[in-house]
């Protein structure tokens, strides 16, 4: 039962996060393919569904054929004290009547086997997710949370990855500079922005932030220090006011200095509902960039003191790159920590120093301008080899 719940929860998921991209699956022709797959997910749920009901009711005519073995030899015995005369004809029916509701309770629990295990599993999720929440972490108040991040021998492993995606990262990242973030595809970037915001957790080495260990600080308080652009934008069901407001209370100015901050205030007050239109969870009626926008927007909704964004032009026009440039500018004026995951060179304009990650190892580090000299040279080499 307890496989049956992991497979039903596997294909469940699979098939929420086809559902978001149902569009985009239908014209790239990937439906049918993807309809295979399904299909043979749910086989493997049906199987594990008829183990579990096999097994149960193997279970149940085993109980009832022990319940009524007992049943049977307990009234022969009774019966024969009756004919022997050392108990009475009501004796002999009461013994039944008891043995009976006796063995009753085991019917009970056999039939109800799969419910308790659902419900114990359930019991166990939620109990480690209440533990854990109330597990004693660094007291940390928000305001006091700068954004001075700290690596020593960072390694991180993905699941189902056999190498590590990043391999021993030591450096620091200061309030007030901007961090660039460059390499190739698979190269580990989007990895790193994840440890920065604590979504996933280094299997070796120290992640610090303002010298806490990042595991060892509370999760509220974190979340409420950092804005995080994913490099997947994703908004949830409600209005465009609501997903800048992270589904918080609604703090008007905020939202519209936010708004304005990317440049988009005017763009959604000439929709017909203005902050109040709705959008879907892919994001529609707004194209790429204005989801984009949105996203950049609830990310420095209530200047929080660490920013990361993970290729937040990447849907940008040269308007919408500006009014980035500007933004990211004005939060560095603040003393805020940004780290930005970009592969256009307009970025480096602002640029105070440039990581370099190749195979999940860094290959540069350091100030924009040593970084971009590294740049030119790797450039510089491969045209030569091209000759």
């Amino acid at each position: 039962l307890q496989r049956l719940a992991e497979s039903q929860a596997t294909t469940n998921q699979f098939l929420q996060n086809k559902i978001r991209n149902l569009e985009t699956l239908h014209v790239m022709g990937m439906m049918p393919q993807l309809y295979q797959r399904w299909s043979g997910r749910v086989q493997d749920d049906n199987q594990h569904e008829d183990r579990a009901q096999l097994r149960q009711n193997r279970n149940q005519f085993v109980n009832k054929l022990v319940r009524y073995s007992m049943q049977s030899v307990m009234l022969a015995v009774a019966a024969l004290l009756t004919v022997q005369g050392e108990i009475s004809v009501g004796s002999m029916i009461a013994s039944n009547v008891l043995i009976a509701r006796a063995l009753q309770p085991f019917d009970v629990i056999v039939s109800t086997w799969r419910q308790y295990i659902s419900a114990k599993t359930a019991a166990i999720a939620l109990n480690q997710l209440l533990t854990k929440s109330a597990t004693s972490k660094t007291e940390m108040p928000t305001h006091k949370i700068s954004g001075l991040f700290s690596l020593n021998n960072v390694t991180v492993s993905l699941d189902g990855v056999d190498e590590p995606t990043l391999h021993n990262l030591n450096l620091e990242i200061k309030p007030g500079r901007i961090l660039n973030v460059m390499g190739t595809s698979g190269s580990g970037k989007t990895t790193l922005a994840r440890c920065l915001v604590g979504l996933i957790k280094p299997q070796a080495g120290e992640l610090s932030v303002d010298g806490a260990l990042i595991q060892e600080v509370d999760g509220a308080q974190l979340a409420a220090a950092v804005g995080y652009l994913p490099q997947q934008v994703a908004l949830i069901e409600g209005t465009i006011a609501e997903n800048i407001a992270r589904f918080g209370a609604l703090e008007t100015e905020q939202i519209i200095a936010a708004s304005k901050a990317v440049g988009m205030h005017e763009m959604i007050l000439r929709m017909p509902q203005g902050y109040d239109t709705r959008i879907d969870e892919s994001g529609l009626p707004l194209s790429g960039g204005q989801r984009q926008l949105v996203g950049l927007a609830r990310a420095i909704y209530l200047e929080p003191n660490i920013i990361v964004l993970d290729e937040p032009n990447a849907n940008l026009d040269e308007v919408g790159e500006k009014h980035l440039l500007a933004l990211l500018q004005l939060l560095k004026n603040k003393n805020k920590t940004i780290v930005v995951i970009s592969h256009r060179s307009g970025l480096l304009k602002i640029t105070d120093d440039l990581l370099i990650l190749k195979n999940g190892h860094i290959a540069q580090y350091g100030p924009r301008d040593a970084g971009v000299a590294y740049l030119n040279q790797l450039q510089t080499l491969s045209m030569t080899s091209a000759t």
